[in-house]
């Protein structure tokens, strides 16, 4: 009777000590309340009112629910939730008036438990047999549900005596059509679901204009073309329908012939009449053919094309052939559902059908699977139909637009606004949070609108068009359509009144939470399962001559050429996702925040040289730095400027903390035991482990901390400073006094974090201080600076950046899936495969990088709106948001990195990039001894450079600097004016000498080298073109004289004149023995 309870926080509103559930109730109706409760104690108060919120004193319904009036029960993920039971009647001096009832729940000292309240419209009924004909039904007078019922038994109380049962279902949304009218003064404010239902509309009125243009060419396409070679004298006669398939590139502009043979004689090879818009991907074409001789029953059909169509219209996917032979109207079927194509599957151009009945009965059956789910599928069929119907495309997206409707008014009356408190979520894409209830209502509304919608559909599928004869299998008459189009007008209209209705009863937030549910029904009426694709076509055995290996190379280069095109376009959007996302936690601020906060808290650390020195340090420099008290002119700070630290425009968040990482103590092992055999020494640090405890609490270290001398991570020892200087100086005078830190300390971390209102980042700043066991100290300083929230685009445009990104990157996954099952395991130990998969895990790792990151930047959130209530506030740790901001940006700069990679490596299929390529690989001798020369030349100017200029200029102080500067040169790392000052003769020469043999004399050797390097190779490549023209020319000549020398046919050779539109024809002789 009741689902499972949906159980929210108990989280009343401030100043209340309630929290409310509201539905629309009949006066006269008896329903069935259920709490659910998951609490240590179950207790609690409900009360009821009609119209109003109910409260402690002002209530028309109230009911104690005492520990023994609950029932235990396990709903996951809860082990025990406890639910009661009661009845609750509304009124019963009123019939048939509706009205707001909220039931108000009251648990006292329970401040993290859940509870849900569910209802259900209960009833009693008895059988009168003289209803419905005398056949019978339930009728409800007389009868009334007594509230002594409970949840497993509901008592009903009748006056009469007859067999009575009972009913129980949830009761729909209702509208108070008297008050609703009144609500549209606040349109407004109120906009979600009416500019959503003119958005649709707009997009119906758009999209009529392509569908009508589809059924127009849907329409020319239902001409009877011929076949070449037909004549009105012949005697047999057929109808052949040519199916292509959807597949993208199906459609061919090749010259297409076939041959029907049959168990008496065959056409000969024949071609189809076509034009632009013949074979077209998912087209239907219908020829006439004639043949001067019966062939008897159809055994096989051959199809082929001689592959000259341009680009991606070369190949053809044929889907099926039907041929009805018009003399004794009998229809003989062939599928292929192949490529006939020299670089698809086995390169075949020519295929050899069987009939459909030589095939199995599952190849039947999933293709007439298919054809119906191309048809029939309302929503592709808009795109897919095939042109020959009578369900024209407007006809199909109206009635996509009336089922649109019709969803949302059905999701509009059993849609129930989510209960006060944290909402059972069970899936977040992005903005939108999926509860329980929207998948529930989505799958109710989608079954309560296929009645009316398949009535409409059918009218549309089975009227008969004005012209077309009662005989063709349409059984509805002309007029139905009018019914079809009233009966589609009125639905959507009335779905769309009562829809803003129920918008303006809601208001805002629950018209929001609806348009939610109602996105998921939408998407589950449209999801389907596609069909198995069967593939029986005959490969024919064809000779591989050199005119196929041509044209099959030819072919593969273009498609080769298209792929690397595709592939370039999904790595720039990748890139240019990846670009947006990574906004998200960079800033163009954040490298100067770091460079500021290490030269601050850094500069200082000289001075500690053991792990003595570290309080004084803290107490005399780093507190100056971090509380400040006067301004640079010695004027006092005020509070409000105290925040700040010194010298940046950063105030603290929460206090700063100081941990200890501590090592062992064990004997010293030296060779000679009479050498301090028995003293104690202090042991190398080991991870993860506590050490030496001094006075202050252990704790879990949440990451790994890398120093000069090692990594810290695991148990640390950790204490608050303060948020003041005060105490903070009390605090490092304490651990002080205690001797907090002594020979057994192994590390110090400090830790703190900052904000900077001014751009809205936060930073992280831990600095390391290392003791190892030998002495010394190396300090260590690690900044991140990173946002909390997206800023300076909005978050809409994120969210899309990330969802192209993982489309794409399902794109990159699918084409190499294919590829591996196509080519196995060599595809995947290929060089770019491996840069490839390598971009395909950096990107996963993106996306668990930026799960991660979200997470815990919400957590931090919530801490710190947290911390800044109290009054005593504990450390806020944002590392971890900080690590995974960090590995955000390296992953993205990686996948970065492989797209651009793989971007340049699939330009080499460009002729001149390729071109360019040979040349560098040919002129690899000649560059490398370019780069001796300039090697030379550089180090003979720092030579002189230093020798001249050392004592006055500092970029000459040393070889390594003049070297550095003079290769430099064209970025301006040496000026003028620098080397004019020690002379004003010998410096300007030497300026110019340097760049004039640098510059212009080695780039003039390089680019000589390179060009007599493409020219020599253009010249061959030139040669090459000649020499093949000659051989080309040579085979024809060849051709020209066997054909002249070619011995006239046998008699009883049968001819065969197959004419084009200008009756010219070409001759195609077939022996006797060859029909047979």
């Amino acid at each position: 009777m009741f689902p499972a309870p949906r159980l929210v926080k108990y989280s009343p509103f401030p100043n209340d000590t309630m929290v409310y559930r509201t539905f629309s109730a009949r006066r006269n109706q008896t329903y069935g309340v259920l709490l659910s409760l998951v609490a240590p104690y179950p207790a609690a108060v409900m009360y009821g009112k009609l119209g109003d919120f109910p409260n402690e004193t002002d209530h028309e319904f109230k009911k104690d629910f005492i520990r023994d009036d609950f029932t235990a029960k396990t709903v996951p993920p809860n082990d025990d939730v406890h639910t009661a039971f009661t009845v609750l009647q509304p009124d019963t001096t009123v019939d048939n008036d509706t009205e707001e009832y909220t039931i108000g729940v009251q648990v006292d000292d329970c401040p993290g438990c859940s509870c849900s309240v569910d209802i259900v419209r209960l009833n009693c009924v008895f059988w009168d047999p003289g209803l419905d004909a005398g056949r019978g039904s339930w009728k409800g007078e007389g009868c009334r549900v007594s509230p002594t019922s409970t949840l497993a038994h509901t008592v009903c109380l009748c006056n009469h005596l007859t067999g009575f049962g009972t009913s129980a279902g949830p009761e729909p949304n209702r509208i108070n059509f008297r008050a609703v009218f009144a609500k549209f003064r606040d349109l407004v404010n109120n906009y979600a679901v009416w500019t959503t239902m003119v958005v649709l509309m707009g997009m119906y009125f758009v999209l009529l204009y392509p569908a009508r243009r589809m059924d127009n060419t849907d329409e020319q396409k239902w001409t009877v073309k011929n076949v070449h070679g037909n004549r009105q004298a012949h005697r047999s006669r057929f109808l052949v329908r040519v199916h292509t398939g959807h597949d993208w590139g199906s459609g061919t502009r090749s010259k297409v012939f076939f041959q029907l043979t049959g168990n008496e004689g065959s056409t000969g090879p024949r071609s189809f009449q076509q034009d632009g818009m013949t074979f077209q991907s998912g087209s239907v074409d219908t020829f006439l053919l004639t043949a001067p001789d019966p062939v008897g029953v159809l055994t096989s059909l051959a199809v082929w094309h001689d592959n000259t169509g341009q680009g991606r219209h070369a190949s053809w996917f044929l889907e099926r052939v039907e041929v009805t032979d018009l003399q004794t109207n009998k229809r003989t079927q062939f599928v292929c559902n192949d490529w006939i194509g020299v670089e698809h599957g086995d390169g075949c151009l020519r295929r050899t059908l069987p009939p459909t009945a030589v095939t199995s009965l599952g190849q039947r059956f999933s293709l007439k699977l298919r054809e119906k789910f191309k048809d029939g599928h309302v929503w592709l069929s808009v795109v897919t139909s095939r042109p020959k119907s009578y369900f024209s495309r407007v006809q199909r997206l109206s009635c996509c637009l009336c089922l649109l409707f019709c969803k949302m008014i059905t999701s509009a009356m059993w849609f129930k606004e989510s209960q006060q408190g944290a909402s059972n979520v069970v899936l977040t894409i992005g903005p939108i949070e999926v509860t329980a209830e929207t998948l529930w209502v989505s799958l109710w509304t989608t079954l309560q609108t296929f009645p009316v919608n398949f009535i409409i559909v059918q009218i549309f599928r089975r009227y008969r068009p004005k012209g077309v004869p009662k005989s063709s299998g349409l059984q509805l008459p002309h007029w139905s359509v009018y019914v079809g189009w009233t009966l589609l007008v009125l639905t959507t209209l009335a779905s769309g009144f009562f829809l803003m209705l129920y918008s303006m009863e809601w208001g805002r937030d629950k018209s929001i939470q609806w348009l939610t549910a109602f996105g998921l029904s939408f998407l589950q009426s449209m999801v389907v399962v596609q069909p198995a694709e069967p593939r029986i076509a005959w490969p024919e055995e064809q000779v591989e001559t050199d005119q196929l290996k041509q044209q099959r190379a030819v072919r593969k280069n273009w498609l080769q050429l298209t792929s690397h095109g595709r592939q370039c376009i999904v790595g720039i959007i990748i890139i240019t996702a990846a670009l947006l996302m990574v906004h998200e936690t960079w800033s163009p601020s954040a490298p100067a925040i770091n460079t500021g906060l290490k030269t601050g808290f850094f500069n200082d650390t000289n001075s500690v040289t053991t792990q003595y020195d570290v309080l004084p340090w803290l107490e005399d420099d780093f507190v100056s730095k971090l509380y400040p008290e006067q301004r640079y002119n010695g004027d006092q700070l005020d509070w409000r400027n105290g925040l700040f630290i010194s010298d940046m425009p950063a105030y603290r968040v929460g206090p700063t903390r100081l941990g200890q990482f501590r090592t062992h103590t064990d004997m010293c092992e030296v060779p000679l035991k009479a050498l301090h055999s028995n003293k104690p020494c202090v042991m190398p640090y080991v991870s993860g482990t506590p050490g030496e405890a001094p006075a202050s609490k252990n704790v879990s270290f949440s990451r790994v901390l890398r120093g000069k001398i090692g990594s810290y991570s695991g148990l640390s020892y950790n204490v608050n400073l303060g948020e003041t200087k005060a105490e903070t100086t009390e605090a490092l005078k304490v651990l002080e006094a205690n001797r907090w830190i002594d020979r057994h300390t192994a590390a110090l971390v400090l830790d703190m974090t900052l904000y900077h209102p001014n751009v809205n980042l936060f930073s992280t700043v831990s600095l390391l201080f290392e003791f190892p066991p030998t002495g010394g100290t190396a300090a260590t300083l690690h900044v991140s600076t990173f946002p909390l929230a997206a800023q300076g685009m909005p978050s809409t445009i994120f969210f899309v950046a990330k969802a192209v990104f993982v489309a794409c990157l399902l794109a990159v996954v699918i084409r190499l899936v294919k590829k591996a099952r196509k080519e196995g395991r060599s595809a995947v130990l290929q060089d770019w495969t491996m840069v490839d998969i390598a971009s395909v895990v950096t990107s996963l790792y993106v996306i668990v990088a930026i799960a991660l990151k979200d997470g815990f930047a919400g957590t931090a959130k919530s801490l710190i709106s947290q911390e800044q209530e109290k009054e005593q506030r504990s450390f806020m740790d944002l590392s971890d948001v900080a690590f995974w901001s960090d590995q955000f940006t390296a992953a993205v700069a990686m996948v970065m990195w492989f797209n651009l990679v793989r971007i340049c490596s699939l330009m080499r299929g460009s002729i001149r990039v390729r071109t360019y390529l040979d040349v560098l690989i040919k002129i690899r001798t000649q560059m490398l001894g370019s780069l001796v020369i300039f090697i030379l030349i550089i180090t003979g100017f720092s030579m002189l450079g230093y020798l001249l200029f050392c004592p006055y200029v500092e970029a000459f102080r040393s070889m390594a600097t003049a070297t550095a500067g003079l290769t430099f040169l064209p970025w301006g790392e040496v000026s003028y004016d620098v080397l004019a000052t020690p002379s004003e003769l010998v410096g300007p020469l030497f300026l110019f000498t340097s760049s004039f043999s640098i510059m212009y004399l080695l780039l003039s050797f390089t680019a000589a080298v390179f060009v007599s390097a493409t020219s020599a190779m253009m010249g061959e490549k030139g040669r090459g073109r000649v020499e093949a023209a000659r051989q080309r020319k040579r085979r024809l000549v060849t051709a020209a004289r066997k054909t002249r020398s070619a011995v006239p046919a046998a008699r009883g050779t049968l001819h065969y004149c197959n004419c084009d539109d200008t009756n010219e024809c070409f001759g195609q002789t077939h022996t006797a023995e060859s029909q047979v």
